[in-house]
């Protein structure tokens, strides 16, 4: 049986299902090794767990009856990245290995094997790094170097655009999977593949792409245009379907979603392990490895910007799971020197072409001490962006409402490391292409509710949105009028919509097409050059 009835979830259907028609084509992309199913033409950081290494062993015990005339492996490892997130090269400042190092570490693994493992990848892999922006396509070329043969789109691909996607996957050398992307019309994006067979050691996989289908509202509304993420299951079981016709020795799902999120869990409620063998999962940004749903579905994830990855091994003859596994590589593999002929010399090149052709990137200030993005940035981050306003005549010092500056703790993205202030050091904090804007009128108690929605938290305190600040340094007024100084982000958050009605939201720059969290914090740090900030003024 692959999946239980669907009359248990007819309820859940009926409320959130679109019908979808599918119609098989041949594939365009066509290689030795590599297949993708042909239904494609009609179809927040969360506290970690342990950095140490983590190992299930299966209790399930392995049948001795071979499900293939074919002679398979007795075993076989696959492994998976996930949330990338432009990290390309060393961080030491962040502990990330980049794609060299981390490469080297899955292919010194034990149980990796050249001739029969694969390595996935989980999507959110482009936005995030300075070299990554400057060339939005190094990343998947990099990835392809590592032996990487498709990406699971992300929300965080979408951070660019839809044409950004496009662009991107015209030239891509590998297939894009999101088999739930649909577009307004209740078909899948044409940009997305449900999901691509590789063929190595004699092993055939079929790996399925997902993304968790809540992460819309992750995405502001202008990048994602018409396209929506269903939570149709049925999705996933014409991919399964395929898969199983084209007698795949292994059906895995790349499904860009946390382990505990309700799309996660309705898929392993639904999915026995005849059907799908193993989840390896992303977005969470955690190191997590558990069985899961009605039928134990073994789900693994490899933390974030490059600074591990998780595996499963299968017995070939029982088609099960064995071992699953994650590991923090960063601290075993850090030490390798860059010009180490150990690591992978396409991958460096490729790097150190982009070093050099985006590196002009002179001191513009300097940090005496670490700036924290929980801590100093919650303060620093919103005191600039008032300044900001007040140059620009808004505020009470210019006769007008007292200013309140507003960001997402999720819109600053990492620390800023004591030591020298660089546009490239700022990207790695501020990598959101997010404007700034400025809204009027509006009442404390309107900003009070707005802030309480954020995180379904009974104080504001512990919201997304504690990184505020009112001009005057002061609590926040229930009674009084403020202007807000903000990002679009926010405004464009349904808890903003919902709490301050005929607002009027203009941008900062009116001059400017676009004006970022990333060019307010250049513009302080930079004006006048060279001077210092200490870290221990926001704290």
């Amino acid at each position: 049986m692959k999946h239980i009835s669907k009359l248990l979830f007819l309820p859940l259907f009926l409320l959130t299902s679109c019908t979808i028609s599918f119609e098989k084509s041949s594939s365009v992309w066509e290689r030795p090794t590599t297949e993708t199913s042909p239904i494609e033409e009609s179809n927040k950081d969360s506290t970690k767990k342990s950095d140490e290494d983590s190992t299930i062993q299966s209790d399930d015990s392995l049948s001795d009856g071979s499900t293939s005339s074919k002679e398979l492996p007795d075993t076989v490892t696959i492994f998976s990245i996930n949330d990338v997130h432009g990290s390309l090269e060393l961080d030491t400042e962040n502990r990330e290995l980049g794609l060299a190092r981390l490469e080297y570490a899955i292919k010194q693994d034990k149980d990796y094997d050249e001739d029969t493992s694969i390595i996935l990848n989980g999507g959110d892999a482009w936005q995030g790094g300075y070299l990554a922006y400057k060339d939005k396509t190094m990343t998947d070329k990099i990835l392809s170097e590592m032996g990487i043969e498709f990406l699971t789109l992300g929300n965080h691909e979408f951070d660019w655009g839809i044409k950004a996607i496009q662009d991107n996957q015209a030239v891509a050398p590998y297939p894009y999977l999101g088999c739930n992307i649909l577009d307004k019309n209740a078909e899948m994006a044409s940009f997305v593949k449900g999901s691509t067979i590789i063929e190595k050691g004699g092993v055939k996989y079929g790996i399925i792409g997902a993304i968790g289908a809540d992460q819309e509202s992750s995405i502001s509304e202008g990048l994602l245009e018409d396209y929506y993420f269903s939570e149709d299951l049925d999705l996933i079981q014409k991919e399964v379907d395929y898969l199983q016709e084209q007698d795949c020795d292994l059906i895995l799902l790349s499904l860009h979603d946390s382990v505990d999120s309700p799309y996660t869990l309705s898929i392993a409620n639904t999915f026995t392990s005849d059907a799908i063998q193993g989840i390896f999962g992303a977005h969470s940004h955690r190191f997590e490895n558990a069985k899961i749903g009605n039928y134990n579905l073994p789900y693994v994830q490899g933390g974030s910007n490059a600074k591990g990855y998780c595996k499963m091994t299968f017995n070939m003859k029982s088609k099960q799971a064995t071992n699953t596994y994650y590991t923090n590589a960063y601290s075993s593999y850090c030490d390798i020197d860059e010009n180490d002929p150990v690591l992978n010399s396409n991958i460096q090149s490729i790097i150190d072409e982009a070093t050099q052709q985006f590196q002009p990137d002179t001191s513009l200030c300097y940090f005496n001490g670490d700036f924290r993005r929980y801590n100093e940035l919650n303060q620093f981050v919103p005191e600039s962006m008032i300044l900001a306003a007040q140059k620009q005549g808004l505020g009470s010092t210019h006769g007008g409402n007292e200013l309140l500056a507003i960001h997402n703790l999720g819109g600053i993205r990492s620390n800023i490391a004591s030591g020298e202030g660089t546009m490239r050091k700022l990207y790695k904090t501020f990598p959101f292409e997010n404007t700034v804007e400025y809204a009027t009128n509006i009442l404390g108690s309107d900003i009070n509710k707005m802030l309480e929605y954020s995180a379904s938290c009974p104080t504001i305190y512990a919201s997304d949105y504690y990184c505020f600040m009112t001009e005057s340094r002061t609590a926040l007024d229930l009674s009084k009028t403020y202007d807000i100084v903000t990002i679009s982000y926010v405004t464009g958050t349904s808890y903003f919509k919902n709490a301050v009605n005929n607002t009027n939201v203009y941008p900062l720059y009116p001059d400017k097409t676009a004006y970022y969290t990333l060019d307010l914090i250049a513009d302080r740090i930079s004006n006048p050059a060279g001077q210092t900030f200490y870290a221990s003024d926001y704290r």
